[in-house]
């Protein structure tokens, strides 16, 4: 309900646009484009009961109120509190109170960097801006008075040499035992939950020979637990898939930067070699093999690939991620290159002309051959299985006016993309 009228508000200013409310994902967003900028906003059910102004008495009212016990409504609490406790805490009380710029600059170039890397993005299993922040503070805190320069290159010498999955924090925490704060047993058990509807639609996995390669995802993996009550990990859906991209591409990001000081000083193009770095390996040039992910609708069904797009992470765990005598899939890496345009091509025969496609590219990562006639076998039953699961919305009579497929490309074949 507060989404709808949320979103309804903003459709009314002409600077915003790509309005989705994302109700499917783990933490309820609207998500929007102002200025270009992206945006997503979390919501939080504040009691009825009027409160103070620029009070922190609301955060206690919201705790103890039942419409916000459970993990998906912590989370955006959470990050306020923390948010607060970051700003005191980092703030220059010899400049004003400000941020430090050395910090501010090196979040920002680390957050550039990894969404030009497709390491950046909480739905498909990455780092979020609240868990770049928590590290890049950490590692702050061991080196308060290095350069921008300096502090990314501990930031990459810190998170690949860290024992994980031993949780980064930035302090002990407030509250043992509490209901509502973070503890391995319950991520653990959250993360059970979060693979049950695949339990649902495929039955009892327990009993099944993936089991094994589905349970490792929902293990303690990377917890980056945000530092005030009630504390919670920013990181919850990285999985055992995800966390291996993230090391690799942070080895990657780790050697070209040392080549940046390298080329850098020696050609004195420090500039030109720091652009190279932040914009990273074309995500079409990581692999040899891709996944398009085509969701077409007609008018009145966008819904649809917003849900989709929050599924796809754990389908392609379930139904490609595997290793047997036909395909070695090691991981699929779910980028952050969208084209959304009218159909055309392959695409245009899902629906018919005149719908509308959300075309994600993803790459995977292979161990041996790939047996093309069983990899489109399970294609098919991925595409099912979105469809299958999405519930129509009550406006909607069937689903005629929605379709999901997957198309294999190899790299030369992406010249076009």
């Amino acid at each position: 309900m507060i989404s709808h009228c949320f979103a309804s508000f903003v459709e009314f200013d002409r600077r915003v646009t790509d309005i989705k409310r994302i109700t499917e994902a783990w933490i309820k967003l609207i998500e929007f484009k102002i200025f270009g900028v992206d945006i997503d906003i979390a919501f939080v059910g504040l009691p009825e009961w009027p409160l103070k102004e620029n009070s922190d008495e609301w955060l206690n009212a919201v705790l103890a109120s039942n419409k916000n016990n459970a993990l998906t409504k912590l989370q955006p609490i959470s990050g306020y509190s923390s948010n607060k406790y970051l700003i005191n805490l980092l703030n220059n009380k010899e400049n004003n109170n400000k941020m430090p710029i050395t910090f501010c600059n090196a979040l920002i170039a680390l957050k550039i960097w990894a969404k030009n890397n497709s390491i950046y993005g909480n739905i498909n299993g990455f780092l979020n801006g609240a868990a770049l922040t928590l590290l890049l503070a950490k590692v702050f805190l061991f080196y308060p008075n290095a350069s921008t320069i300096a502090l990314i290159e501990r930031f990459f010498l810190t998170y690949l040499t860290w024992n994980w999955p031993t949780p980064v924090r930035l302090k002990n925490p407030e509250k043992m035992n509490d209901i509502h704060s973070w503890s391995i047993a319950k991520e653990i058990s959250a993360k059970e939950t979060n693979i049950k509807p695949l339990n649902d639609l495929f039955g009892n996995l327990r009993n099944n020979e993936t089991t094994a390669r589905l349970l490792k995802h929902s293990r303690l993996i990377m917890p980056i637990i945000t530092p005030i009550y009630p504390e919670q990990s920013a990181a919850f859906n990285v999985n055992y898939s995800t966390h291996k991209i993230i090391m690799k591409t942070l080895f990657e990001g780790l050697k070209m930067l040392r080549e940046v000081n390298i080329v850098g000083l020696r050609t004195g193009a420090i500039g030109k070699a720091w652009e190279r770095w932040i914009k990273g390996i074309k995500f079409e040039e990581k692999y040899e093999h891709f996944i398009l992910a085509v969701c077409a609708t007609k008018i009145g069904n966008e819904h649809f690939c917003g849900y989709a797009s929050t599924k796809l992470k754990l389908h392609l765990i379930w139904t490609i991620e595997e290793k047997n005598e036909f395909n070695q899939v090691e991981y699929c890496h779910i980028s952050n290159l969208v084209k959304e345009e009218f159909c055309n091509g392959e695409a245009a025969k899902l629906l018919g002309n005149d719908t509308y496609c959300e075309i994600r590219l993803i790459g995977m990562q292979l161990l041996g051959e790939l047996d093309k006639s069983e990899i489109e076998e399970r294609f098919e039953v991925l595409s099912k299985n979105i469809i299958d699961g999405y519930r129509l919305p009550t406006f909607m009579k069937d689903k005629s006016g929605i379709s999901f497929k997957l198309f294999h490309s190899s790299k030369a074949g992406l010249k076009n993309w």
